[in-house]
């Protein structure tokens, strides 16, 4: 009850930003993926439920670090949000909700204690994927996948043997030209497998550096699937029809199949990496035999 409590009175303290990224979710293709965050966090919390809530405690003392810094995230936020050459202007509403989010932790652990928060940490800092990145941060992203993809592109046509002039992002290829434009530079898929591979890692994988692994390989795949996509509708563009860079299913709707691809791609990955930890773990047991 005490919990609950405290979730009504933080949600009125911040209702404002929250509203402001529930708008934002809607309007943006780039947010839409927010609202699937709490779900999922929910659910890994129901799916740890007896290991996070077997022992709770108040712990007033660990939950106030947390708290503090949120606090005055919320204040700077606040009093200086609205003023045009002050930083927290463009950022003010990713500040908000990263306070809210280290608020609520602050809270949780107050409430339960740290026994519990050790258990439900993944599923709580998984809520901070909920922070929506600035437009000025998400282009330093974009301009870097679109440069990551431009060069795999380069190298799968000449693999193919396909023939092409370069100017930057522009590809001038036998009947068509082709730019690797901001939206072909994979920001939504991206944040989707990072959160996808994210969620692997901690549910499948035991060693803080072995998820690490995976986590960072899921850079080179994003460029890798892009390059995919580009290349093939270009090669069908070129050789089959030109009509499939405007008007074909595999233009607009394809990227699901891509994002599959992508993830089988992740796959043989995270078997190694699985098989390294479980042949670890046998030699660990051995030596710990024979010691005996």
């Amino acid at each position: 009850m005490l919990f609950l409590c405290f979730n009504i009175a933080l949600a009125m303290l911040f209702r404002e930003p929250l509203y402001r990224l529930a708008a934002l979710s809607r309007t943006s293709e780039l947010y839409s993926h927010i609202p699937l965050v709490p779900l999922i966090s929910g659910y890994l919390v129901y799916l740890r439920r007896k290991e996070i809530f077997s022992h709770v405690d108040y712990s007033p003392a660990a939950g106030g670090v947390p708290t503090a810094i949120a606090s005055v995230l919320y204040i700077i936020c606040f009093a200086y949000g609205d003023q045009e050459n002050a930083l927290c202007f463009h950022y003010s509403l990713s500040l908000a909700v990263f306070a809210f989010i280290v608020l609520w932790i602050g809270g949780f652990i107050t409430i339960y204690g740290k026994q519990a928060f050790k258990g439900a940490a993944f599923p709580l800092l998984f809520l901070l994927n909920a922070v929506p990145l600035p437009y000025a941060v998400l282009e330093h992203i974009i301009s870097f996948l679109q440069a990551g993809s431009a060069e795999t592109v380069a190298v799968f046509f000449k693999v193919m043997g396909i023939p092409f002039d370069r100017a930057g992002f522009v590809f001038h290829l036998p009947g068509i030209s082709i730019e690797i434009a901001e939206q072909c530079s994979g920001i939504r898929s991206s944040i989707v497998l990072f959160m996808v591979g994210t969620i692997i890692s901690m549910l499948l994988l035991k060693t803080a550096w072995r998820r690490g692994v995976l986590i960072g390989m899921i850079i080179p795949l994003v460029i890798i699937k892009n390059s995919i996509r580009i290349v093939t509708l270009s090669f069908l563009a070129v050789y089959v029809d030109t009509a499939i860079l405007t008007d074909s299913i595999l233009h607009r709707s394809g990227g699901i199949l891509f994002f599959l691809i992508a993830l089988f791609l992740l796959t043989p990955v995270l078997r190694i990496l699985r098989r390294s930890e479980r042949n670890c773990h046998q030699t660990h047991q051995r030596e710990l035999s024979h010691s005996g």
